[in-house]
């Protein structure tokens, strides 16, 4: 056993927990009450003298410890005093290793009565990453741009900002068609509140904004001015599970991104169901355009899916078959679940992942937010970036770290 830490006077152990006489060994304590657990750190020490004016030195104090595993628990003032210290305490003679003390909890399920049945938030790593994050600290507005949204769901209602509709230059996007519902559920469905299924983020909130008509079509004026409303709005990220077959981005849509993005709004976008040999795999808008984050889709058995377009502007892909989420029947007026499949349901669980990121950390660029999930995507289908899967299937475990 290696020499013991002796305190040199009678003091308490920060925080009041526990008081050690003078001489006494360092009893051992884990004194969670004497500081936040991001300010706190393990130190481990081969001399203790030596150890402990290392960590006085570096602005920490011992507030408890594990006696037999020669290990002091230590607090600094704030979290960024910390991890400026940790490397200089780590090269102190006496010491053997030092690092941050990290929380651990059980994995994170949600009480939502048909969660069991999104196996895309299984296949993501979704439960781990709430663990970190579930988006609620700092609030994120995903700009759901589609058929509308149900208002009045149970499962979105109070979660959902009115926007508008641009289709009917009028204030009320209530959907008249379903997709837009859908997609929103995938985003941000009431989560933890024993009805219905979960979103990926349980904090953001939606914005919907009606670009496409009740028969789910919408322009190129519909589309641009609808992300320019939801930049103008605060939206983050800007969910667009829509497309159209195309050589080139068009003009008005690479000029309406551009303005998204200098406002500090990450563009996601579908790549597209025609990638059947059958439909001919032609080449998609937006998901073509340039400063978008566009998403394929794969099965449960992380294959991609049959139907997803493939090309080399695809840069992650993400669950897009019998994906569960909220529903709206428009000719009868009721709030469902439903299953659908597409890539217009792989992007919101990549929009979701991101306001999750800028929850995390507010101060995230755009580009440091995609960057960021394209680095933490699992590689699947052929080794490295390909044509389906992009740099990967999103993980959101890895992602949120």
């Amino acid at each position: 056993m290696r020499a013991r830490i002796v305190l040199v006077a009678a003091s308490l152990i920060a925080g009041g927990v526990v008081a050690a006489p003078a001489t006494a060994l360092l009893p051992s304590v884990c004194n969670v009450a004497a500081a936040p657990v991001d300010t706190r750190a393990m130190v481990a020490y081969d001399a203790s003298p030596a150890a402990l004016r290392a960590v006085r030195a570096a602005g920490g104090r011992v507030v408890g410890g594990i006696e037999r595993l020669d290990v002091l628990q230590v607090a600094f003032p704030s979290r960024v005093a910390r991890d400026a210290a940790l490397p200089v305490v780590r090269r102190a003679p006496g010491v053997r290793y030092a690092e941050a003390e990290r929380v651990f909890s059980v994995h994170r399920n949600p009480n939502d009565t048909f969660w069991r049945y999104q196996w895309g938030l299984f296949k993501i790593g979704a439960m781990k990453a709430w663990n970190k994050e579930t988006g609620g600290k700092t609030p994120v507005t995903v700009a759901v741009l589609d058929t509308g949204v149900d208002l009045k769901h149970p499962d979105l209602a109070g979660r959902v900002i009115a926007g508008d509709d641009i289709v009917a230059n009028d204030p009320d996007p209530s959907d008249d068609h379903g997709h837009g519902t859908h997609v929103a559920g995938i985003v941000a469905a009431k989560t933890n509140n024993r009805v219905g299924v979960a979103g990926m983020s349980w904090g953001a909130k939606v914005l919907a904004v009606k670009v496409l008509a009740a028969n789910g079509e919408g322009s190129d004026c519909d589309i641009a001015l609808g992300m320019v409303g939801a930049a103008d709005a605060g939206a983050r990220v800007l969910n667009m599970s829509l497309g159209s077959t195309g050589t080139r981005c068009g003009l008005v849509t690479q000029a309406a991104i551009d303005y998204a993005r200098d406002a500090g709004s990450l563009p996601v976008v579908s790549a597209g169901n025609s990638g059947s040999a059958k439909d001919g795999n032609p080449v998609t808008t937006p998901a073509n355009c340039d400063g978008v984050l566009t998403v394929g889709a794969t099965d449960p058995a992380d294959k991609i899916a049959k139907f997803s377009t493939h090309h080399p502007y695809v840069d992650v892909s993400a669950p897009g078959v019998g994906i569960l989420s909220t529903g709206y029947q428009a000719m009868t007026g009721r709030h469902t679940y439903v299953a659908m499949s597409g890539t217009s349901m792989a992007a919101p669980y990549v929009a979701g992942l991101a306001a999750l990121l800028m929850s995390r950390n507010p101060t995230w660029t755009p580009d440091q937010v995609m960057d960021r999930i394209v680095k933490t995507s699992d590689d699947r289908g052929t080794r490295g970036k390909d044509d389906y899967f992009g740099a990967g299937r999103v993980n959101a475990a890895r992602a949120i770290g």
